[in-house]
């Protein structure tokens, strides 16, 4: 419903609610804190992108690095 609507959407889903905003995502934003641990974490997310089916969308992904 959303989608044609907007031409872009963007959403910040509570853990509940990530596979169902997968599911119909085209595009992800990676936010990632200005830390030493970032790394770390990102990779920890593509991994469990690509081992939930999504590795395609966390290939095209793009990250942000804040602070």
């Amino acid at each position: 419903m959303l989608a044609e609507r907007y031409p872009l959407t963007m959403i910040d889903p509570s853990p509940s609610g990530l596979l169902r905003v997968l599911a119909s995502a085209d595009q992800l934003v990676l936010v990632a804190p200005a830390s030493p641990d970032a790394a770390t974490s990102l990779a920890s997310t593509q991994q469990w992108l690509g081992a939930h089916g999504y590795g395609e969308l966390a290939a095209r992904a793009i990250t942000v690095v804040n602070g």
